[in-house]
């Protein structure tokens, strides 16, 4: 299976197309790291920082959470006050 952004297959997060475009990770690497979040439930910011051996600057952090906290509104209808 090919994986690219562009593919119904596998669509990329703004939060992941930022770390590619930011050079933190490669595609295979987003991939891998997904993969291991889903399996180990470690958030995946939490991972990269492990891959990288590095903290990830604040608005990164903060972009992630602002789309967790969108899926959680959307998805699962929890209010955010």
């Amino acid at each position: 299976m090919v994986f690219s952004s562009d593919s119904p297959e596998f669509s990329l997060s703004p939060f992941e197309q930022a770390l590619i475009e930011a050079g933190y990770l490669s595609l295979s690497q987003i991939h891998q790291a997904l993969m291991e979040a889903r399996r180990t439930g470690i958030a995946l910011p939490t991972l990269v920082e492990t891959i990288l051996g590095e903290s990830l600057p604040d608005e990164l952090h903060r972009q992630y959470q602002a789309q967790q906290r969108f899926a959680l509104s959307v998805i699962h209808g929890v209010k955010f006050f």
